[in-house]
């Protein structure tokens, strides 16, 4: 594994990544919303931090952050559970950003990267946006066709190829998908810790395709199959 890639934007924010996959799926029971929002908001800003320790600007950290927590909120929603009847009154997007549509503002943000000129920190920051996108977060194509979402997952993956070349590149390959089960935490946490950590973006496997960049894309595949 590359220390490079290890040390990469996403893999900054793998606590809350896998903190929002816990409870999308089902595997946390939450019964405190505003304990839950003020930990998110604790994991973030450390997130953030590191981020900016490994020389990210604070422009891609947002855009990063802006990803991550219109992820979140739209995993919390979907629930509708009692337990989070505040968050549906104000979401964690519009209480740090003042952003009421997250699900239309975070694919201008993924288009004004897909535009901005090649370099080492756009493909970076195109990369948490992906992996938003592989797990799950659908934003504004939530009930309609995701033809355009998946153009624009593939035009991203064509971008960081152009970046960072074909060594982090592996062909686009179906998983299995994954269904909330009895599996254990290590699993949730496993996976996106590999997810996060291997060069490139790898598949994760909770979309209806994929795209990778890393070595690992068997590892992931193997883990998925094992939770069915």
């Amino acid at each position: 594994m590359s220390t490079a890639r290890v040390n990469s934007l996403a893999y900054c924010f793998q606590e809350v990544m896998t903190a929002i996959l816990r409870v999308r799926f089902q595997r946390q029971e939450v019964s405190d919303s505003a304990s839950f929002r003020s930990q998110m908001r604790r994991s973030l800003q450390a997130a953030m931090q590191e981020a900016r320790s490994l020389g990210y600007s604070s422009e891609s950290v947002q855009m990063a952050v802006f990803a991550v927590v219109a992820f979140m909120d739209e995993s919390v929603l979907n629930l509708r559970s009692p337990a989070f009847a505040d968050w549906a009154r104000q979401s964690l997007q519009e209480e740090l950003f003042g952003d009421h549509n997250a699900g239309e503002t975070y694919f201008r943000k993924l288009r004004a990267l897909l535009a901005q000129q090649d370099s080492p920190e756009v493909a970076d920051t195109l990369e948490v946006y992906c992996l938003c996108l592989q797990s799950g977060y659908r934003g504004r194509y939530a009930l309609g066709d995701s033809g355009e979402l998946h153009q624009m997952l593939r035009q991203a993956r064509d971008k960081i190829h152009r970046i960072r070349g074909a060594a982090y590149l592996v062909p686009p390959a179906a998983a299995p998908e994954v269904r909330p089960t009895r599996a254990t935490d290590r699993w949730s946490r496993t996976l996106l810790i590999t997810a996060c950590g291997l060069a490139g973006l790898t598949v994760v496997a909770f979309a209806g395709f994929e795209f990778a960049l890393g070595s690992g894309v068997s590892e992931i595949q193997n883990v998925s199959m094992n939770a069915r």
